[in-house]
């Protein structure tokens, strides 16, 4: 009898075991899966994230594609303000007058200034100024000094209510504000001396903001 219980403790004790080694076995075989799932989720990060990059690389792309586009089409219509200008005389520009570079001076038409576009398209809603430069005793505001112009179109010029005589002394800085047919917004501004241009800035203001020419002034300050 004691044997036969014997063999009963036995027997239940490799039952026990048995048991026991399946159930070590299906929590490895769990945690393999585990691991095979974080593995395989840390590849699927890695690869969204390289698919993320290459789309944003992509949108940046075609972003950049798209405003070199409009930049070459609003290159083909921009318009560019400056005051109207006419060849210097050959002895002046040589001997350097009044100690500035410069073969061209400010057009007198007719006794005014007059502005014109040498860009290749219509500029809208031109505002102009005109600034005595380091000169504190020049009174601000003045009226006359600044204006406002509904159009010009390309390679026309208009009379300016602004007398040619004003700007034969001192440094002046003309500066222009307009737009194109397509909305974008420049800056111009004319650096002129003893009616001489000596300067030229040439900036877009709207959108990607540049400068589209730039010159510093080529003489001493009259």
């Amino acid at each position: 009898m004691f044997a036969i219980l014997d063999n009963v403790r036995i027997g239940t004790m490799t039952w026990a075991d048995a048991i026991q080694n399946n159930i070590l076995r299906v929590n490895a075989a769990m945690l393999v899966v585990q691991l095979v799932a974080f593995i395989g989720l840390v590849f699927y990060v890695r690869y969204t994230r390289a698919l993320k990059k290459s789309a944003e690389d992509q949108i940046r792309l075609s972003q950049d594609l798209l405003q070199a586009a409009m930049d070459q089409a609003e290159g083909v219509a921009r318009p560019c303000i400056t005051l109207a200008s006419k060849l210097r005389d050959r002895e002046e520009t040589i001997n350097e007058v009044y100690g500035v570079k410069g073969i061209s001076v400010v057009k007198d038409y007719k006794g005014f200034l007059a502005v014109r576009n040498v860009g290749n398209g219509l500029a809208l809603n031109i505002q102009y100024q005109f600034n005595r430069v380091n000169d504190p005793t020049y009174p601000k505001g003045l009226k006359g000094d600044d204006g406002y112009l509904q159009r010009l179109h390309s390679e026309k010029e208009i009379r300016l209510p602004t007398p040619v005589t004003m700007m034969k002394l001192g440094d002046w800085d003309v500066v222009f504000v307009f737009e194109s047919l397509a909305g974008r917004k420049y800056q111009t501004t004319c650096r002129v001396q003893a009616n001489i241009l000596s300067g030229f800035r040439f900036e877009q203001t709207s959108g990607p903001q540049r400068v589209i020419s730039t010159d510093k002034p080529s003489g001493k300050t009259v």
